[in-house]
């Protein structure tokens, strides 16, 4: 394996290397390497993945005949990047600015940003744009936005973001900014969340592409192949410290309000844990992004005894049992300022389930003694 270690510079000399060692396939991994091995080679197959939108970029006329000797997946880039804003904006719904790190140096990244941007106005969302070219430019883009705080982050991903992913993670959690990435390893590795294609798929679409061409087939007459697999992760630790960041903010438009004679503003949310459904409902012309199933309803039901206990927050024993999982001090540090109330028969289950709130002030007479 060649790899430039975030140096594009390098890559046109991988490319010919890779060339001379007299290479049957050659795979890549971004829009610049691909370019790089495009230009040094008209024979030798390519199999390209992580490289935007083929056809935008001019790596490809078209998905489904790309010709020459170019083949791979597509990432669906520009799709999933209006997508991303999209889901940012249902998690924080004050959003109105947001910032968008990319690799300015990568058309493939552009693209992302060039869709984000189209599909920001109808969200009622400024979308600034931080282009970096250098580690050293991040400095730049943190100064930025410590300076004039974005309301959201969304980070493009290619080898440059990949490697400074932890600064990011960090500034971001240090700033209390909501920020959501393309591949779910910066989930795990402390981001809020991510929004992307199964990498498992993809490398397996890969290695099938390449078992095929080394099977005789041609690469420019196999079409470009698009996930069907997406991943949505949320790391637990991370959303915590931003929904104690929505309290805190409340409470500091409140104390504004009234001091200028307003009402006070109140919100309910409603906490729970386990798979969901995602994806777009309506007509083709009223397409609407939403979140459906069993977990969704039950964490509906919970924000409907917000009203009833006078509480912003009503947690329900699926997501505190998933916290369990995690080590006791983790535990003491995600549950803090939650209080444990009892049994509670919610609308439609089968069996009352454990409930706590943020505030831990319990209406309970008895264990079971209430309903919603």
């Amino acid at each position: 394996m060649l790899s430039s270690a975030g140096d594009v510079n390098r890559l046109p000399v991988l490319a010919q290397q890779a060339v001379k060692d007299g290479a049957a396939v050659i795979v890549t991994s971004s829009y610049p390497a691909a370019r790089s091995a495009k230009a040094a080679t008209s024979t030798i197959p390519i199999v390209v993945f992580q490289a935007g939108e083929p056809e935008e970029t001019g790596l490809v006329a078209s998905l489904a005949h790309p010709g020459g000797n170019l083949t791979g997946l597509s990432d669906m880039s520009a799709d999933l990047s209006a997508k991303r804003l999209q889901l940012l904006k249902e998690a924080v719904p004050s959003l109105k600015r947001a910032a968008m790190l990319y690799n300015a140096d990568d058309a493939g990244m552009v693209t992302r940003y060039k869709a984000a941007s189209a599909v920001a106005p109808k969200l009622g969302v400024t979308l600034e744009s931080l282009g970096v070219r250098e580690p050293d430019d991040f400095g730049n883009a943190f100064d930025k936005m410590a300076a004039d705080p974005p309301d959201g982050i969304l980070m493009v991903t290619d080898v440059l973001t990949i490697l400074n992913r932890k600064r990011v993670i960090d500034f971001a959690a240090a700033h209390k900014i909501p920020a959501i990435y393309e591949l779910a390893l910066f989930a795990k590795d402390g981001g809020l969340m991510s929004y992307g294609p199964n990498q498992n798929e993809m490398l397996n679409g890969v290695a099938d592409l390449v078992a095929r061409i080394l099977k005789g087939a041609k690469p420019g007459d196999l079409p470009f192949e698009q996930p069907t697999l997406f991943e949505f992760a949320i790391n637990r630790k991370t959303a915590d410290a931003c929904g104690c960041l929505m309290f805190e903010t409340l409470d500091e438009w409140n104390r504004e309000r009234e001091a200028a004679g307003e009402p006070r503003l109140a919100i309910g949310i409603g906490l729970n844990f386990g798979p969901a459904v995602l994806g777009d409902v309506g007509s083709e012309q009223t397409l609407s992004f939403t979140v459906i199933g069993d977990t969704v309803n039950t964490a509906s039901r919970l924000q409907g005894l917000t009203r009833i206990l006078k509480t912003p927050l009503v947690v329900g024993d699926a997501l505190i049992n998933a916290l369990r999982l995690t080590t006791p001090d983790e535990v003491a540090v995600l549950l803090g300022g939650l209080k444990e109330l009892g049994l509670y028969q919610l609308r439609g289950r089968s069996a009352p389930g454990r409930i706590w709130t943020w505030d831990g002030v319990s209406p309970f007479q008895s264990p079971a003694g209430g309903s919603a």
